[in-house]
């Protein structure tokens, strides 16, 4: 029989266990990233001639994109680029079920060297997509962490997963609660669940404001130091703004709950 104080040692040991996050993105890798997303819009738009308000009426729409993105690290240091190269081997827009259409980065390739992009000319969009940091990463712990244990992040650490239109610029006081809840697997396919949930307020280039409940799910392969994927969604609980025409002056209001949206980012590495 177990000795008291050595059984509730062990107990201690168990609910202590805890597991570190490290990424390895090692040199000469190729990361390959494929997202699917899709934003409803629902809104009332009320005209306003002059100060006075008329007539309001409904509006919506919906957008789907899909991306596929292959990186290969050509240096890293401690586990992140120093440089690479970004190719985007598919990047489409579908607007209201119709036609998928290439954006302005299907095709493109950019390579990063510190703060130097090859081609110059390349799409700014591109540009500041390979330079910026991956949304995985914000999320991760900075140091060992125990099933259970939560912590928080800003939400413009997962700008880069929202979609054209539904968030431009979140709010740096948007907060998102990451939640270590589970390790799944063992020996070489350990991997760790973390959820998400929180608010992302956004404020947009034409003057509207959507607070977005959200919810979310990474998976993070423990074995191998790589996300496995990525998944997000959000539906607005407030959203309010104003149209302004060319020369700055309000020509209308815009009002509406239920826009939604939904995004999921898998990985693999080769």
């Amino acid at each position: 029989m177990l000795r008291p104080a050595f059984a509730a040692l062990l107990l201690c040991g168990a609910v202590l266990a805890q597991e570190t996050f490290s990424p390895s993105m090692e040199e000469g890798a190729v990361w390959t990233e494929t997202t699917e997303g899709s934003l409803t819009l629902r809104m009332k738009v009320t005209e306003v001639d002059k100060g006075k308000e008329g007539a309001t009426r409904e509006q919506g729409a919906k957008v789907e994109k899909e991306e596929r993105r292959e990186t290969r690290i050509l240096e890293a240091s401690k586990g992140v680029p120093a440089a690479l190269r970004a190719t985007w081997v598919t990047s489409r827009e579908r607007l209201d079920g119709g036609e998928a259409r290439a954006t302005a980065l299907e095709g493109r390739t950019v390579e990063i060297r510190g703060r130097e992009a090859r081609p110059a000319d390349a799409p700014e969009a591109a540009k500041a997509a390979a330079r910026g940091p991956e949304p995985w990463r914000a999320l991760l712990p900075s140091g060992p962490r125990s099933p259970g244990e939560s912590w928080t992040v800003p939400a413009a650490a997962l700008s880069r997963l929202l979609l054209r239109g539904a968030s431009e610029e979140p709010s740096d006081a948007s907060e998102i609660k990451v939640t270590f809840a589970r390790v799944s697997g063992q020996d070489d396919a350990r991997i760790a669940t973390l959820t998400l949930s929180g608010t992302i307020a956004v404020d947009s280039r034409q003057d509207f404001r959507v607070q977005f409940d959200v919810e979310g799910e990474l998976l993070w392969d423990l074995s191998s130091g790589h996300p496995v994927s990525l998944t997000l969604a959000g539906k607005a609980r407030a959203l309010e703004g104003t149209l302004k025409d060319s020369r700055g002056e309000i020509v209308g209001k815009v009002t509406g709950e239920g826009s939604e949206f939904a995004v999921k980012t898998g990985y693999s590495v080769r």
